[in-house]
């Protein structure tokens, strides 16, 4: 799938400034047109001046889109430049869908203008509302994304996912992770099955999960060339950061089923955080946004 727009959301921190290197090399990769946009909150300049003290602050939002100007041209690209006056989460997320962009990237964290936290833990929040993948960095930009590591719950939203993901890092190896746990994990903790059931159980928890990776990684069709399937027994999130350490995965990327929901099969309760237990920059893609 072509990647024709790009937007890159900032809130002048430098962790956003990390993100727009990642949106300006992407952009240049695929030839892309960069949006630069920041969003305000309604009513920013009172609570601006109510900061001073009711002093004359000369802000506008000529002086705002300046210095998106200026953070592009620091970033080395140019950039189509927007001021966006609403809940940041909204603003950003109405503006990527009006363009019909393939990618929104985001810093991992940040706050507004006028000390709101906007990104990075509101990603998800983002995400919610947003029909584009969305991209969370929190890594410079030196180079391509090289290691992707994506979470597999054998899903057509994984695998629409890692599709994605493979177009948009056309140089990048691809590590799929199929965490699965044994539905009779409780009745053998509890020590109600002997010896013998409980290497049966294990044994049969592991054979269907290894088929059924083997199936998906079969319907990702030329994709499956460069990936590399990994099966491992236990909590998801938890396995998802410690293989992105091993490995040394520079993007991990996840997949969901709908708006504003992980996927539980994939991340369990720890669907809200797995952005926070991975160093590594983390790419969300929800089923049928990628369609651009």
């Amino acid at each position: 799938m072509p990647i024709e727009r790009i937007v890159a959301a900032t809130d002048f921190s430098q962790v956003s400034g990390l993100a727009l290197q990642r949106a300006a090399r992407l952009a240049a990769a695929h030839r892309a047109e960069l949006h630069l946009v920041t969003a305000l909150p309604t009513n920013w300049l009172e609570q601006v001046r109510a900061w001073f003290a009711g002093a004359d602050v000369q802000a506008d939002v000529g002086l705002i889109r300046q210095r998106l100007a200026q953070c592009a041209s620091a970033a080395g690209t140019l950039a189509v430049t927007e001021v966006l006056e609403a809940d940041p989460r909204d603003a950003v997320a109405a503006y990527a869908d009006r363009i019909a962009a393939q990618l929104v990237v985001v810093g991992a964290h940040g706050r507004s203008l006028v000390g709101e936290a906007v990104l990075g833990s509101t990603a998800l929040a983002l995400m919610e509302r947003c029909d584009a993948p969305i991209l969370v960095v929190r890594n410079d930009a030196a180079q391509d994304y090289r290691r992707l590591l994506a979470g597999v719950a054998c899903s057509a939203a994984c695998a629409q996912a890692i599709r994605f993901a493979a177009d948009l890092c056309p140089g990048a190896d691809l590590w799929l992770l199929h965490a699965y746990e044994d539905p009779f994990a409780a009745e053998l903790f509890l020590g109600q099955a002997n010896p013998d059931a409980e290497a049966y159980y294990r044994g049969r928890a592991r054979a269907q999960a290894q088929q059924a990776l083997n199936a998906f990684v079969a319907g990702l069709g030329a994709v499956a060339e460069r990936c590399h399937p990994l099966l491992a027994y236990g909590p998801p999130g938890v396995l998802l950061a410690h293989e992105a350490q091993h490995h040394r995965a520079d993007l991990v990327v996840l997949g969901s089923r709908s708006k504003g929901r992980l996927e539980a099969a994939l991340l369990g309760s720890v669907a809200s955080n797995v952005a926070l237990m991975v160093t590594a920059d983390v790419l969300l893609v929800r089923e049928g946004a990628a369609a651009g």
